[in-house]
């Protein structure tokens, strides 16, 4: 297995995501997680959304960040069109802070080419901070 390019590296690395919203009403922050995984494992873009607020801040240890939904969505359409993912997420700790939680979680698997070639290894470390609003992440 080789190392993630650029597109792939996004899934997991040391990431922080500000602003996942509540993707299935999720009771706790670390299943926001979970389902944001869950969804990028099926390809399925409309449930990946579901995951991220419109003010969505996502800052990886590489490159530039992202702002915004529809930056997140131009991100993950690509992402899904060249490569299926198998991850699985261990979610580490959730720890509250004002107006939500933050959970840190490992992130592993393979991220598979749809052309063929060898399959990318995730082993990578996720931050994400989760805003709660009425009740639900």
């Amino acid at each position: 297995m080789k190392h993630f390019p650029t597109m792939v590296r996004s899934v997991a690395g040391v990431a922080v995501l500000l602003g996942l919203a509540a993707c299935a009403s999720a009771p706790r922050g670390g299943d926001v997680v979970c389902l944001l995984i869950a969804a990028g494992n099926r390809g399925d873009l409309d449930a990946v959304l579901g995951c991220y607020t419109d003010d969505v801040v996502w800052a990886p240890p590489w490159g530039d960040g992202m702002r915004g939904r529809d930056a997140i969505a131009a991100h993950y359409r690509t992402l899904f069109a060249g490569h299926a993912m198998h991850l699985e997420v261990v979610i580490e700790q959730e720890r509250s802070v004002p107006d939500g939680v933050e959970v840190r979680a490992l992130v592993r698997g393979r991220v598979v080419p749809r052309a063929g070639g060898d399959p990318v290894a995730a082993n990578d470390r996720l931050v994400a901070t989760l805003r709660r609003e009425g009740g639900v992440y």
